[in-house]
């Protein structure tokens, strides 16, 4: 399923083959709409910074705004402004897949970070991913905070499609750990419904 936003994921090195990573999961659903780059604060890729530096895209970087006071911050934008605003340009959206902790540090260590604007969006709900804790209830994993940016650009159908994909690794995973197999009709029912 195509989707009409880009989304950027900067990916911390240690979060890269983690099994547990849930980036991966917007990577499967949206191939031609993810793009995906490793993190290096003093050496970035060059394609990464020409992706950024792309005068058709309109980039953001989600991240709390009240962390970043001193940056321009779009808070919970609904998602006809946020179309006004990106105009007739791609809209694209930079994730920091990483821990909270690495997050932070790639964001104020990237000096290459500090152009693109902040999209805050504040979660409706508590993190649902089971299989690692963040230190605070409403700092969600990748895949969720993916959802989230779709429902903010009104991609609804896609924010669903990513959930539920989310909803199954979720499920799967946490029957790996139990060293017990995932009940295959419910398996099969969940990607279905995909």
């Amino acid at each position: 399923m195509a989707c009409g936003i880009d989304i950027a994921l900067l990916m911390h090195n240690k979060e890269i083959l983690k099994p547990t990573n849930t980036g991966r999961l917007i990577a499967d659903c949206f191939p031609e709409q993810c793009h995906a780059f490793e993190w290096a604060r003093t050496e970035p890729s060059e394609e990464l910074l020409t992706f950024i530096a792309d005068p058709t895209r309109f980039c953001f970087i989600l991240f709390p705004g009240e962390l970043v006071p001193e940056r321009q911050v779009y808070q919970n934008p609904q998602p006809e402004e946020l179309a006004a605003l990106c105009g007739d340009k791609t809209p694209t959206v930079i994730l920091l897949d990483g821990t909270w902790k690495q997050a932070r540090k790639m964001l104020y260590q990237s000096e290459w970070l500090q152009t693109p604007p902040i999209l805050s969006i504040s979660p409706e709900h508590s993190a649902n991913y089971a299989l690692r804790k963040a230190p605070k209830e409403h700092q969600l994993s990748t895949a969720e905070a993916g959802v989230m940016v779709l429902n903010a650009f009104g991609e609804t159908k896609q924010a669903r499609l990513l959930n539920q994909y989310f909803e199954l690794f979720n499920h799967h995973y946490r029957a790996i750990r139990r060293t017990m197999s995932p009940e295959l009709n419910d398996i099969h029912q969940r990607m279905e419904a995909l």
